[in-house]
């Protein structure tokens, strides 16, 4: 019914609420005798229903984008509702995920209120029915996407065989889009014996959607970069750490879909190993000489907290909490992930995460913290055995992800 009277020209949001016993998804049988599922239970191929129900929402996610729905969830339990294999359907669909103890709480209050904010003008702060198309030179060719968003599948001259996430297009669609929406895309060299250094390349991303309004609206931004060779300093200087380390993040999660948790640290490894020995100064066969230049020295040390982190662990969380912190980590920016993965407490309990920053930035990230900190206290108890570093990563994390449209 809802397909039918939604389309791409009336996008529209679902949200629905679900109890564990519901089909699909069934998280757990009626019988008091089995206990429900946990992340052991997924890999082991024991939770006979879980399978089933995420294939079924996996196909149901393409029938909600062809029709422009977002599928939102909000579910109050005690005990899981089936939030893993709803997942799919709601990153693809960029909606977004909430889990509580009770409706009754004034924290889902306001988090649906959040929902249906207005601006000015009255309309509702959503973009509906969103397409973001990639145009680059011929030098560069298009792997694919991570975040809340679906392949068109419609190829181009641009576009590379080897696919990474969404891949095999240059035009891909989403169900809604926010300030905070956040996409990794993914880019290879075409023929790097053909690269003149120096040249430049460009890559032009043009975003279509409908505004609260129902008005279609169109942006274009292009950027401009120069060729440089495999050792020239204008890498080590333009080098991200942060970046870099929000897209493994993203590529490590991926991963994890398909493989075991102790695999996908072992490529993170690999990688890690990798890129010491390309960018590290050492002699060979003498480790105390190892050093790295100080726009790489940080990077390490995240990948050591993101392979210890709630996204690539799975001990002692349950399957919907795993999907809720993966769903959340691939909506939010470069920011947002680095305070989860890196977070640091001050003296005077600011929340913050400063490379080369200042109190005013500090408190600045404690206000902004305050501001959106509305419904995770659950989560500060679940967690409450953790060490310092680990709860605070949790907690802020679950603060901040209210605020997501």
């Amino acid at each position: 019914m809802i397909q039918v009277a939604t389309t791409p020209a009336n996008p529209s949001s679902k949200i629905p609420s679900t109890s564990p016993t519901s089909s699909p998804p069934i998280p757990l049988t009626p019988d008091f005798g089995h206990s429900i599922r946990t992340y052991r239970d997924l890999n082991s191929g024991h939770a006979a229903n879980y399978r089933k129900s995420r294939q079924f929402y996996k196909q149901l996610s393409q029938r909600l984008m062809n029709s422009s729905i977002v599928l939102d969830l909000f579910a109050c339990s005690l005990d899981q509702v089936g939030a893993a294999e709803l997942s799919a359907a709601i990153e693809s669909s960029g909606g977004f995920m909430m889990l509580g103890e009770s409706f009754e709480s004034e924290q889902f209050k306001k988090c649906l209120r959040h929902l249906f904010n207005r601006d000015e003008e009255g309309n509702l702060k959503m973009c509906f029915d969103v397409t973001i198309e990639i145009v680059t030179t011929k030098d560069v060719k298009i792997c694919g996407a991570l975040g809340p968003c679906v392949s068109l599948r419609k190829k181009n001259s641009s576009v590379s065989e080897k696919e990474i996430g969404e891949g095999g297009t240059n035009i891909w669609k989403l169900g809604t889009l926010t300030n905070r929406t956040c996409i990794a895309f993914f880019f290879k060299v075409s023929d790097e014996q053909k690269v003149q250094l120096s040249s430049a390349f460009f890559i032009q991303f043009i975003t279509r959607y409908r505004h609260g309004n129902m008005r279609i609206r169109k942006g274009v931004t292009t950027a401009v970069r120069r060729w440089v060779g495999n050792n020239s300093p204008e890498i080590t200087t333009g080098f991200d750490q942060e970046a870099t380390t929000s897209v493994m993040a993203r590529l490590a999660i991926h991963k994890a879909e398909r493989d075991l948790a102790h695999d996908v640290i072992k490529w993170l490894d690999k990688m890690l190993i990798s890129f010491a020995s390309k960018f590290g100064d050492y002699v060979l066969e003498d480790p105390s000489t190892f050093y790295l230049s100080s726009n790489f020295s940080l990077y390490p040390q995240f990948m050591y907290y993101l392979r210890r982190s709630q996204f690539i662990d799975v001990f002692n969380s349950s399957p919907d909490e795993i999907a809720f912190f993966r769903l959340m980590l691939n909506h939010e920016g470069v920011l947002l992930n680095m305070v989860v993965m890196v977070a640091m407490l001050g003296g005077d309990g600011a929340v913050g995460y400063i490379l080369e920053g200042s109190e005013a930035e500090m408190a600045h990230g404690t206000e902004e913290l305050g501001k959106t900190f509305t419904l995770w206290h659950l989560v500060w108890r679940r967690h409450s055995f953790w060490d310092g570093f680990g709860l605070l990563r949790t907690f802020t994390f679950f603060a901040t992800s209210t605020c997501l449209g």
